[in-house]
């Protein structure tokens, strides 16, 4: 077996133009206030599994009902709308992306909910599975 040295480990590849992942957490906590589609997830108490792990207690963190997706892990794209829209309107500004899903829903859930369009383009088999989200939403999908 070869082992292959990643050398961009922990440096990432350096790209004009392409900032590297943010570390200041007041930036997104701070533009989530201003999210009108933002609001605080709950905690749920998991006694059952705390009981069988023999410990005091275990918390989850509910995150179905974020932005009406059902997934914390249609966070990124609403968060880089959000980022265009702190800096200016983005009323005229159209977000495209190809995504069978969470990223396609989660840009055309940053575009509703900072007064941007989007156009998402599906395969025709994932029609059935992000219809209802997208219904919900109000967001026509190509």
């Amino acid at each position: 077996m070869q082992h292959i040295t990643n050398q961009y480990f922990k440096t990432g590849i350096q790209m004009a133009g392409v900032p590297l992942p943010s570390t200041n957490s007041a930036r997104p906590v701070g533009m989530l206030k201003n999210c009108p589609a933002h609001f605080q997830t709950p905690l749920m108490s998991v006694d059952k599994l705390a009981e069988n792990l023999g410990i005091s207690s275990i918390h989850v963190k509910d995150e179905r009902d974020r932005m009406k997706l059902g997934s914390f892990k249609a966070l990124g794209a609403a968060y880089v709308i959000a980022s265009d829209a702190a800096e200016g309107d983005v009323s005229n500004t159209t977000y495209i992306t190809a995504s069978a899903g969470n990223h396609g829903l989660s840009v055309a859930a940053g575009a509703s909910a900072f007064g941007a369009k989007a156009v998402v383009y599906l395969s025709h088999l994932s029609l059935i599975h992000i219809s209802e989200p997208t219904r919900l939403l109000s967001i026509s999908y190509a």
